[in-house]
């Protein structure tokens, strides 16, 4: 019984981590489409760049940054109960989580909320997955 009351507990915390890392970084992707400020700068760097291809690059950032705790949620929601925590799953999701907080700490959006706040939820993230007791 106890142990069902652990992973319920791990599931929980991985959702909630989870769903605001997607949350915050959806607002970001929000926030950059909706201000024509950021495209006018962006297209002062590159003029060949039309707002389609604008928004397309956000959305597809927007991919990279939400992939990580998506398949880290789904995978834990349908196998938790059967195949539980083992060593696997923590250096697998764990490398997973680590790569995306290297790739996030190079894109240097230092001037971003965001950013600051995504960084921290995936360290969470890290934390609540190496920490797991099997």
């Amino acid at each position: 019984m106890e142990k069902v009351k652990q992973r319920n507990k791990f599931l929980l915390k991985i959702l909630i981590i989870s769903a605001l890392i997607i949350l915050n970084f959806s607002l970001e992707a929000m926030m950059m489409a909706k201000d024509p400020s950021v495209f006018t700068t962006i297209s002062k760097i590159n003029p060949e760049l039309s707002y389609d291809d604008f928004l397309n690059s956000i959305i597809f950032s927007l991919f990279i940054k939400v992939i990580n705790p998506i398949t880290i949620s789904l995978y834990t929601f349908f196998t938790i109960k059967k195949y539980g925590i083992n060593k696997t799953y923590k250096l697998f999701f764990g490398a997973m989580t680590l790569i995306s907080i290297v790739n996030l700490f190079f894109s240097f959006s230092i001037g971003s909320v965001f950013y600051y706040l995504g960084l921290i939820l995936n360290i969470f993230l890290l934390i609540v997955i190496t920490r797991q007791e099997r």
